[in-house]
């Protein structure tokens, strides 16, 4: 079994992020659920796509001229 710690899981989901699409993160982190149950999922996830989001779309402009 693979034991990572804390600090590594953070490290792993901001590569994932970076080369990964979001429906990968979910996949990725369903798997690993299945292996270790006390795996924080929405930690993983909420990293994945803040990196991912980060990376990928551009800042939103909803400013309204008058």
């Amino acid at each position: 079994m693979l034991n990572l710690s804390s600090d590594q899981l953070d490290q792993v989901s901001d590569k994932l992020a970076l080369s990964l699409s979001p429906h990968a993160h979910m996949a990725i982190a369903e798997a690993i659920k299945q292996v270790n149950p006390s795996f924080n999922s929405d930690k993983f996830l909420t990293r994945c796509m803040t990196t991912w989001e980060d990376k990928n779309l551009a800042p939103l402009n909803d400013q309204i001229p008058y």
